[in-house]
C-alpha cells in the first residue's frame, strides 16, 4: 500500500514523505518523482493508496479501484497522471498545514475476553492444586503404610515370636519314619519333602515356628537363624534345610533294606519300589533341576506359613 503523509514545519515549509520506502523530500516534485521510480512501484504493487483528505487537499485516493483523483473529481490510474493533471487545474488549492496520516487499525482490547480468561486460568490453577494435594495424600498414606507394616513386622518377629525355635533346632526336632521314606518314593522329591517340612511346622504353635512369609506372592520369608530374624533374600538358609530334611530321610534306607530283605531280588516287587526310593529321595539330576525342586518347596512352605495381617 502507498502511504502519503506530509508534515508541516515550524516556518511553514512542508515535507512529502514515503512510509513505503522510508523518504523524505522538502520539494514536492522531488516525492513526485519517487513516487514513479521501480523502487516505489515494486513495493507499492498490489497495494491500494488511502489518503485522507486535510483542509484544502489537492487529492483522493480510490481504495476501491486504485485510482487517483483530482478535487475537480478527475480519477487517473497513476500517480503521474494526477501530478501533470494538477499543473494545469484551476482548482488545485496549496496543501494545507495539516497533516495527511495513513488510516490504521488499533485492536482493541476486550474487557470481558480478559476476564474470562483470567477465569480459566484461576480454575486451572485450583485443578493442579487439588491434583497435587490427592498425590501427596496418596504418597503419604503409602509411606505410612510401609512404615507400619515394617514395624507391625518387627514386633510380630521380635516380640511375639520372639520364643520361635531356631531353625536347625527345628530339623534336629523333626521325627523321619520309613513311610516318610516309601511316600517320597512314591510321590516324588517335591511333594515327599513338603510333607515331612509341613508335617512338622503344622505341629508347632503359629508364634513357636521358625519361619514366617510376610508378602505370599513375592515370597518373602523370614528365618530364625542363631537366635536372630533375618530376611532370607535369597532363599538360601530355606534351602539349607530342604537338603538337611532331604539327608535326614534318606539316611533311613538301610533300615528299610533291613525292614524289607527282598529289595535286594531284582525280580521282585520290592527291589522295584527300592529303585524307586533311591530315585526320588536323592533329588534331581543336576543342580538346575535342585533348583526347581527348591523353588517348588519353598512355594508349599510359603502358602503355610503366610502372616494374616
Amino acid at each position: 500500500m502507498e502511504v502519503l503523509e506530509v508534515f508541516s514545519a515550524a516556518k511553514k515549509r512542508t515535507f512529502y514523505s514515503c512510509n513505503l520506502c522510508d523518504v523524505k523530500c522538502s520539494k514536492k516534485s522531488d516525492y513526485d518523482r519517487h513516487m514513479i521510480t521501480a523502487k516505489h512501484k515494486k513495493r507499492a504493487n498490489g497495494s491500494i493508496l488511502e489518503v485522507l483528505e486535510g483542509a484544502g487537499g489537492a487529492f483522493l485516493a480510490d481504495s476501491a479501484k486504485n485510482t487517483f483523483v483530482c478535487k475537480c473529481q478527475k480519477k487517473y490510474n497513476t500517480h503521474s497522471g494526477l501530478w501533470k493533471h494538477k499543473q494545469k487545474c484551476n482548482t488545485e488549492n496549496p496543501i494545507s498545514d495539516e497533516c495527511i496520516i495513513k488510516k490504521s487499525e488499533t485492536p482493541i482490547l476486550d474487557n470481558n475476553l480478559v476476564i474470562e480468561l483470567l477465569k480459566q486460568n484461576q480454575e486451572f490453577k485450583e485443578q493442579i492444586m487439588e491434583l497435587v494435594k490427592k498425590d501427596m495424600g496418596t504418597i503419604n498414606n503409602n509411606i505410612n503404610n510401609t512404615i507400619n507394616n515394617k514395624f507391625n513386622m518387627n514386633f510380630f518377629l521380635n516380640e511375639q515370636c520372639k520364643g520361635a525355635l531356631d531353625i536347625m533346632d527345628f530339623v534336629s526336632s523333626l521325627k523321619v519314619q520309613l513311610t516318610d521314606l516309601e511316600n517320597t518314593g512314591r510321590v516324588g522329591y517335591v511333594k515327599g519333602i513338603s510333607d515331612i517340612f509341613l508335617r512338622g511346622l503344622k505341629e508347632l504353635d503359629v508364634y513357636k515356628r521358625p519361619i514366617h512369609c510376610s508378602d505370599l506372592k513375592r515370597e518373602v520369608m523370614y528365618v530364625k537363624d542363631k537366635d536372630v530374624w533375618e530376611k532370607d533374600e535369597d532363599k538360601n538358609k530355606i534351602k539349607k534345610v530342604i537338603q538337611n530334611i532331604a539327608h535326614k530321610n534318606f539316611k533311613q534306607i538301610n533300615e528299610w533294606v533291613e525292614e524289607n530283605p527282598e529289595s535286594k531280588d531284582i525280580k521282585t516287587k520290592k527291589h522295584d519300589q527300592y529303585m524307586r526310593i533311591i530315585c526320588k529321595c536323592t533329588g534331581g539330576v543336576d543342580n538346575e533341576e535342585d533348583d526347581l525342586f527348591y523353588k517348588k518347596i519353598i512355594t508349599n512352605i510359603a502358602k503355610e506359613v503366610q502372616i494374616e495381617k
